[in-house]
């Protein structure tokens, strides 16, 4: 599975969930100040990830937010733990979704989760989690597109 892929099956899972409304990838301070965003929202953002020739494994990293609006009223405290309640039950139900045994090509790792709260430019509560996907790595390098032959002495040569 490629980058594309994984995201795609995210956002399907994400999407299909009753208290998610909208998906997107990418930075979350642009998701933050887009004026459109509606919420429940599921925001995923990548970190580093890595690429183990030897493990044959390729390792993307991610960061979802599950954010909803915060009544800002006279209990906002209160509706702040509401709304990272309700976010936190819908990570763990995407996280199921997510290392469902229907998926037999990658694998998702433990997820810590951080409950936040922001206020740019709306009042947004929920939960933040770390996970990682890893899928196979064909190490294949018979595929890679090339012109003629790839030896080690044809760089080797080329450098001196």
């Amino acid at each position: 599975m490629n980058l594309n892929q994984v995201v795609q099956r995210i956002k399907a899972l994400a999407l299909k969930h009753k208290m998610v409304r909208s998906f997107d990838f990418g930075d979350i301070s642009n998701f933050l100040n887009d004026k459109e965003s509606s919420y429940p929202a599921c925001f995923v953002q990548d970190s580093p990830g890595s690429i183990d020739p030897n493990g044959r494994i390729t390792t993307y990293n991610f960061k979802m937010f599950l954010l909803d609006l915060v009544h800002v009223a006279e209990d906002s405290k209160g509706n702040e733990l509401e709304v990272q309640s309700d976010m936190l039950s819908v990570a763990h139900d995407l996280i199921a979704l997510l290392d469902s045994y229907e998926y037999q090509d990658w694998k998702l790792s433990s997820t810590p989760f951080t409950l936040i709260r922001d206020e740019y430019p709306d009042v947004v509560a929920g939960v933040a989690c770390d996970f990682s996907i890893s899928v196979m790595y064909v190490k294949d390098k018979c595929a890679v597109p090339k012109s003629g032959p790839f030896l080690f002495e044809d760089v080797f040569n080329k450098e001196m």
